[in-house]
């Protein structure tokens, strides 16, 4: 009696194991990067460009406003005077930063109108792929099919 349960139940085991094993060999994973994704649909390219060409504006600027001002303080200007450019300065930077993150925010609100289109395109691609789970590639160390660049040239309609 023992012998028929326990072999009953190896039965049952094995076949759960081969079953397991054989839809093991139909699932695919596929990965995206969705930062490279953002940066290569050429609805978003200028607005990218904008943003990056303002924050490096902002990172010279504020450099130079610090050279400016260790000047003033090396020359010995009084706290006065220092306190002025400081200020003058501050202000300076908040309009610049103002800037970018208006092109920030100018990227995000495109971004809402071409999220949809890139998840169409997801969706095609891994279902031409024949995947079953697409993941951020941030989360696999290994394995699985990179559908990157055939989901951006799907965005930009190639």
């Amino acid at each position: 009696m023992k012998k028929s349960i326990l072999l009953f139940i190896c039965a049952i085991l094995m076949f759960f194991a081969f079953q397991t094993r054989a839809m093991a060999k139909d699932n695919v994973v596929a990965y995206i990067d969705l930062m490279k994704v953002e940066a290569g649909v050429n609805e978003l390219k200028p607005l990218i460009d904008q943003k990056n060409q303002l924050e490096i504006q902002f990172e010279q600027l504020r450099n130079q406003k610090q050279q400016e001002f260790a000047q003033a303080q090396a020359s010995g200007e009084s706290q006065e005077q220092l306190k002025k450019l400081y200020d003058q300065i501050n202000q300076e930077l908040a309009a610049k930063e103002k800037e970018v993150e208006a092109a920030r925010a100018a990227i995000d609100a495109k971004l809402q109108t071409v999220l949809p289109k890139i998840k169409t395109a997801i969706d095609t691609v891994a279902k031409q792929v024949g995947a079953s789970i697409v993941l951020d590639n941030a989360i696999v160390w290994w394995g699985g099919v990179d559908i990157t660049d055939q989901v951006i040239a799907k965005v930009n309609g190639q």
